[in-house]
């Protein structure tokens, strides 16, 4: 089931031109895709650098049973979700979540969401804010039956920690814990303490075929280790997906510039490295100073 999560997206998107957010950005990096993401926007956009931020995306045959999207209610960018729908009404919701660090500094997301908070009236931590809206929401989606995947960076300890205790008394799991014992590493570059600060967390019912983590820098370059793990199509949405029909190239449509800027710029960074330009203007002085028919034995050759 491929799914890819990412949290600190670090990017305010509302000052970004539309062929730089990221469903542009990754339209070709899979044959299909869907993109839920959110970012801070409680307050005016000030600049392209925003701390925070969330990303999830449904890949190839994923996307295809997406069937609805969402983000946290507050407009802070904590989490953003996507939920899929599988035989017999059978419903998984999977949420992408950043939790911040303690107080650190005045540009970082604790101090947005602090005073956010401080402009609602709402006397609260954001750690804790994080905590009680994140176990509401999904409160509220195992009642309406859906299953749960929690892809999050904490910054708490997966194996005991207030968060670990309020999931566990939702009877969600940390299946990488679960699977492989509790004395895994640290997530984070700068913990010597082996405590996992990032989690992979499911409800009952869910069970993964395999899962671990990466090294750091191993699959992007960051300072936490990515986490991965199998689930079937059959456990996660109740059935074997069918083979998708053959899909069709995409045509290039020539009345969007921006493709054509694109493809005319991936052209020449393919051409330029062969001669092409060059030998093609050869060749067609060489044809031009032929005649027809040594042009046609030339053509037959070359053939």
């Amino acid at each position: 089931f491929d799914v890819f999560g990412m949290v600190e997206t670090n990017v305010d998107w509302r000052k970004v031109q539309e062929k730089e957010k990221l469903p542009s950005r990754t339209r070709e990096w899979w044959a299909n895709q869907h993109v839920s993401w959110a970012h801070n926007r409680t307050g005016p956009p000030r600049q392209v650098r925003q701390y925070g931020g969330t990303a999830l995306f449904s890949i190839d045959q994923a996307s295809h049973r997406v069937i609805g999207k969402g983000q946290d209610n507050t407009d802070l960018g904590r989490w953003t979700w996507t939920k899929y729908k599988g035989r017999g009404n059978q419903t998984l919701k999977i949420f992408s979540a950043y939790r911040p660090n303690p107080p650190q500094g005045p540009f970082t997301v604790y101090a947005q969401q602090n005073a956010f908070f401080h402009s609602i009236n709402r006397s609260i931590c954001p750690r804790q804010a994080f905590l009680i809206d994140l176990a509401t929401e999904l409160k509220e989606s195992l009642t309406a039956g859906d299953h749960i995947i929690l892809m999050m960076d904490g910054n708490s300890n997966m194996k005991n920690s207030d968060i670990s205790k309020k999931l566990q008394e939702l009877t969600l799991r940390e299946v990488i814990l679960e699977r492989h014992g509790r004395k895994g590493p640290a997530t984070h570059k700068r913990n010597a303490t082996s405590t996992p600060i990032d989690g992979l967390w499911m409800s009952q019912g869910l069970q993964i075929e395999q899962g671990g983590y990466f090294a750091y820098d191993e699959v992007i370059p960051s300072d936490h280790r990515c986490i991965w793990a199998d689930i079937t199509f059959q456990n996660a949405l109740g059935h074997n997906m069918a083979p998708l029909h053959k899909r069709q190239p995409k045509r290039l449509h020539c009345k969007d510039q921006g493709l054509v800027e694109n493809y005319v710029h991936l052209f020449h960074q393919y051409a330029r490295p062969l001669n092409l330009f060059q030998r093609v203007t050869d060749l067609e002085k060489n044809l031009r100073s032929m005649s027809k028919f040594e042009a046609m034995q030339k053509y037959e050759e070359l053939d």
